[in-house]
């Protein structure tokens, strides 16, 4: 019998799967401006590191868009961002 092992989550992710969930809902409409890191960090209760740990993830994944200085935006089209891989591959390789 054999145990697979416990993996720690951790609280980027939690933070992660909310902001996307409020962009999937609307709740974060594309192009919007989220608001500033230290009021986001207090309204989730979580430290600023955290915080940017996510928005870095978020960044990677093509969700958001930070801009030195000006903040973290969601990307104006969502659509490419959340389409399958691999049927993309499949339509550019016929």
């Amino acid at each position: 019998m054999g145990f697979d092992q416990v993996r720690q989550r951790r609280l980027s992710d939690d933070i992660v799967e909310q902001l996307e969930g409020m962009i999937l809902e609307g709740t974060l409409r594309s192009g919007e401006r989220l608001p500033a890191e230290r009021a986001l960090a207090e309204q989730f209760g979580v430290s600023r590191p955290s915080l940017r740990e996510a928005i870095q993830k978020l960044t990677a994944k093509g969700l958001l868009i930070s801009r030195q200085g000006g903040g973290n935006y969601v990307v104006e089209n969502l659509g490419s961002t959340f389409s399958d891989p691999l049927l993309h591959l499949l339509e550019s390789n016929p």
